[in-house]
Parts: structure tokens; C-alpha cells; sequence
């Protein structure tokens, strides 16, 4: 109906060739981060305005996908309510959960991080990425660690309105160097580069 958020599942044996799609649940939130822990999902969700739970981040685990424990509050620097966070992410490496956001607070131009040993309180709240490459915003970034290097994923949105998947990247968090609004004449359509048959 237009109102009702729902959780859906599709599976894949190797990322490339994946289920039809399963309605899981009805969800009050926005934004799901899921991870899959030895034999249950974790899930992080970002509040949002229709349920009233704008400003709350939170916690749920389910061993089916279908039932979930009622949300936990997560706190990011041991604030828990009235969050100024948009479309967050949260990634497991290192022995350590590794939150991204965009910050709501500066016009969706920075993206924060946050680190946490138990999922649930998450500290040293900072920029690792602020908008230099004259993008119009920021939207919805996942962190990745691979072979020792950081990899920052997030949309980019210029000031016509046009959207891109762009990256940052650098063996240091802080130290990331970003694909700029300069490579954009370099980017291949989706059409070029995909087999959409």
C-alpha cells in the first residue's frame, strides 16, 4: 500500500546467480544492515518518521529471518535518541562491528564512523569522509576491509540530480582517496558494462 516497510530474502551460492525473493517481515525502520553470525542474522535499522522511531538506531537478531527480538537501542557515543543519522551501514572485521552513516546534521556531505566490540555501543564517533569532489550530497555507504586495504561504498549525487555508486579507498580509515566528479566522463554506463540478458 505504500506505507508498510516489508524485509525481504533472496540467496545465492555465488553472488551472482540469486533466488527469487521471500517476504520475510513487516519492519519499522529503514536502512538494514544484515549479518549472518554463525547460526543467526544480526540486524541493524535506522528510525524513521511513519513509525516514530526517527532519531533511534537499534539492534535485532532472528535464527529464521521471519521473527526478530524487539529492538535494542544501539548508542553511539552513549547517545541513544534524537540520532542525525541517514542510511547507516554496519560491517563486521577485524573482531570488530564498523558503522558508516551520512550525518544528517551537515546536509548529507559527510559520512561518519563509529567502531563497536558487541554491536550495540559504538564509540570514537568521526568523519572518514567529507564531500572535497564537489558532489550536491551523499547517500546510503557500506565499509569493507579486504586484503589489508578499506573500501568505502556510497551513492554521490550531483548538483543536476544525477546519481552515481562511488568509492573511497586506502590502507589507512582516515586516509582514503576517493573516485572524484572529474572520473565521471571515465565511468561506463550500467548498459555497457552489465549482461542484461
Amino acid at each position: 500500500d505504500g506505507k508498510q516497510l516489508m524485509l525481504f530474502r533472496k540467496t545465492s551460492a555465488d553472488g551472482l546467480h540469486w533466488s527469487k525473493y521471500e517476504v520475510m517481515c513487516p519492519m519499522q525502520y529503514l536502512s538494514q544492515s544484515i549479518i549472518w553470525e554463525i547460526d543467526h542474522y544480526t540486524m541493524w535499522s535506522v528510525g524513521f518518521g511513519t513509525y516514530k522511531t526517527t532519531g533511534t538506531f537499534v539492534r535485532q537478531i532472528s535464527y529464521d529471518g521471519v521473527n526478530w527480538t524487539m529492538p535494542d537501542s544501539c548508542t553511539i557515543d552513549d547517545n541513544s535518541k534524537d540520532l542525525l543519522m541517514w542510511h547507516a551501514g554496519v560491517s563486521f572485521f577485524d573482531n570488530a562491528y564498523h558503522l558508516v552513516f551520512i550525518d544528517k546534521e551537515v546536509g548529507n556531505t559527510d559520512i561518519l564512523y563509529a567502531k563497536s566490540l558487541d554491536g550495540v555501543h559504538f564509540l570514537d564517533l568521526h568523519s572518514i569522509k567529507h564531500n572535497d569532489e564537489g558532489w550536491n550530497r551523499f547517500y546510503r555507504p557500506h565499509l569493507i576491509k579486504e586484503a589489508d586495504k578499506f573500501w568505502l561504498f556510497y551513492g554521490a549525487i550531483t548538483d543536476n540530480n544525477a546519481w552515481y555508486v562511488t568509492m573511497s579507498s586506502g590502507e589507512k580509515l582516515d586516509e582514503m582517496y576517493p573516485i572524484t566528479k572529474r572520473d565521471i566522463v571515465r565511468m561506463r554506463s550500467l548498459s555497457d558494462s552489465v549482461d542484461n540478458n
